[in-house]
């Protein structure tokens, strides 16, 4: 009977143990409960509202801001853009697509070369950016814009087959001889084309222009017809007379072209012979259609007389033909 009463007591003591747990359990969460609340309650004072935390509204500043022109009562041009302020020193895209710049002042230039971030530009007549396109200046003068709206410097352009050259100034060269950034010499005609492909004359002394718009220098070149001529260090085509280059002889006509891969007569009456180069033979003799010949040291083909060559004596009949050959 006694051992009974004792169990009976703990199982009362284990029930008392675990209905204090279940008091102490829910006490806790209704702790925990009322301090979210508290919390919650606090967010809710300061004016923040559950959906502006979780997805807020950044539409205002994500918006894309545009600009347009505006004009002052004195007539002055200013860009302005969506949010109703005025630009100062930038260089923007208007709503039509055109580039406009404005100044210090908010005011945008007109008819003029405008600098902005160490680039020139051209603000033409209605204040936008010339873009790809020539633009002539009150003076005269003249400009190309690229297709981003910078204005060519110190380069030869080309434009609808044409070509041109921007001096360090960024006007184009125009009616006279240029030396380009690289050195090469260039003509520019009186609307600033340079002369490319071609021969040509100023004051009585001819030029040849290479493609590119270069002229030749120093140099043996083939022009437009096929014609083969020299051009010295200053640029000038040797024409009618004789020359070396590399002591080599040659023989220029008139027109610049030189005597070419044949036998030929000068306005003196004298004979010379070019080989296809343009070389002509000297102090040698040579076959020409199975008949022989002997140019002396000047290129000159010898006639009437006998020449030595060697350890032959050969003789030069009227016609220049040698007709008879004497060993030594």
């Amino acid at each position: 009977m006694a051992g009974e009463e004792k169990q009976a007591g703990s199982i009362w003591k284990l029930l008392l143990a675990m209905a204090a747990a279940v008091v102490m359990i829910v006490g806790i969460s209704q702790v925990s409960e009322a301090g979210v609340a508290e919390t919650v309650y606090a967010m809710d004072q300061d004016g923040m509202e559950e959906d502006a935390v979780l997805f807020p509204n950044m539409s205002d500043s994500w918006a894309e801001v545009t600009y347009s022109i505006s004009v002052r009562e004195d007539g002055a041009l200013q860009i302005m853009d969506s949010n109703g302020g005025f630009v100062y020193d930038m260089l923007v895209v208007l709503v039509g697509g055109e580039l406009c710049y404005a100044d210090e002042e908010g005011i945008v230039p007109r008819e003029q070369i405008v600098s902005y971030n160490g680039k020139k530009y051209y603000a033409k007549k209605d204040g936008s950016i010339a873009v790809n396109e020539f633009c002539k200046m009150k003076d005269g003068n003249m400009v190309f814009a690229d297709s981003d709206g910078t204005l060519a410097a110190d380069r030869t352009l080309s434009k609808n087959g044409r070509r041109y050259y921007a001096k360090s100034d960024h006007m184009l060269a125009r009616d006279g001889f240029y030396k380009t950034a690289k050195g090469s010499l260039v003509y520019a005609m009186a609307d600033g084309e340079l002369i490319a492909g071609k021969s040509f004359r100023v004051n009585g002394t001819q030029y040849y222009a290479k493609l590119s718009g270069a002229i030749a220098m120093n140099s043996f070149c083939l022009t437009e017809k096929g014609s083969k001529i020299y051009a010295d260090h200053f640029g000038a085509v040797v024409t009618d007379r004789m020359f070396r280059v590399k002591n080599k002889l040659y023989c220029a006509k008139r027109s610049g072209a030189l005597y070419r891969n044949g036998l030929y007569t000068l306005k003196s009456g004298k004979k010379i012979y070019a080989l296809l180069s343009g070389v002509l033979m000297e102090d040698e003799v040579f076959t020409v259609n199975g008949d022989r010949y002997y140019a002396d040291e000047n290129g000159y083909i010898v006639s009437s007389r006998w020449v030595t060559v060697g350890d032959y004596r050969y003789y030069c009949s009227a016609s220049r033909k040698i007709t008879k050959v004497e060993h030594i």
